[in-house]
């Protein structure tokens, strides 16, 4: 955060997250403290899965059969967040993507609003996986 007028956006995974949710959202939180006019957005990727590790296991070392082992099985949805209690205990606002028209105007209100914000994104690798299959 050395220039805190500029916002930042970070961008990470729902199973980077998982793995590391106490370290990434207080790093977050003292930064940000230090400076009460920043803005700092999380925005989080669902895909329900460890997805470079997914990534890696199907694509790179041909080992599907650990696909199933990898789902969550839950995404967030209106009425259930799985990060918004661990995210608000750190002082984050948390906003939740319902409709993919909905995002861009999502992320102009956290960049444009001081403090902490973290919003859920549900995506859908369908197309994806085509083309890295290809």
């Amino acid at each position: 955060m050395a220039a805190p007028e500029i916002p930042v956006v970070c961008v990470i995974g729902d199973g980077g997250l998982y793995m590391t949710p106490l370290g990434c959202l207080e790093t977050a939180r003292v930064h940000a403290s230090k400076h009460s006019k920043s803005s700092l957005t999380v925005l989080v990727l669902e895909n329900q899965a460890y997805g470079m590790i997914e990534y890696g296991a199907k694509y790179i070392y041909k080992v599907p059969d650990i696909l199933s082992k990898l789902e969550f099985g839950s995404y967030s949805t209106e009425k259930f967040s799985r990060f918004q209690g661990t995210a608000q205990s750190f002082g984050f606002t948390t906003r939740k993507v319902t409709a993919a028209r909905d995002l861009g105007k999502i992320l102009s209100t956290c960049v444009n609003t001081p403090g902490l914000h973290l919003v859920e994104c549900p995506l859908d690798y369908t197309e994806a996986d085509k083309i890295l299959a290809s």
